[in-house]
């Protein structure tokens, strides 16, 4: 989920940002296809991140990839997260578009 917050001491709920757009941007070399998402009414969104390993990668590390969160007239936020081939990762709390801290987020195994 997307907010804003109007900062850190604001007594205001935050707000989910709809319509913004979000990108993934791998390591050169590491970024198989990507395809941006949009959030929905909610803040809400999906993103597919296409991840490449080196065949000679025997442990498969993560990868630090960049995620940007966008649009006209609202500041920009980027995070850089290391993701894992196969795993889906969900933020374990709201990325605030009005806060510089760093969003923690979960892994969740593939069944």
């Amino acid at each position: 989920m997307v907010v804003r917050s109007a900062g850190g001491a604001s007594l205001i709920r935050p707000l989910p940002v709809p319509g913004l757009t979000v990108t993934a941007r791998p390591p050169a070399g590491s970024g198989g296809h990507q395809f941006p998402a949009t959030t929905d009414e909610r803040g809400v969104f999906a993103l597919v991140v296409g991840l490449k390993f080196s065949d000679t990668d025997e442990e498969r590390l993560p990868i630090p990839t960049v995620l940007r969160f966008e649009k006209a007239g609202l500041p920009v936020r980027e995070l850089t997260v290391p993701l894992d081939q196969g795993t889906t990762h969900v933020f374990a709390a709201a990325v605030d578009l009005d806060r510089a801290d760093r969003t923690p987020f979960t892994h969740q195994a593939q069944p």
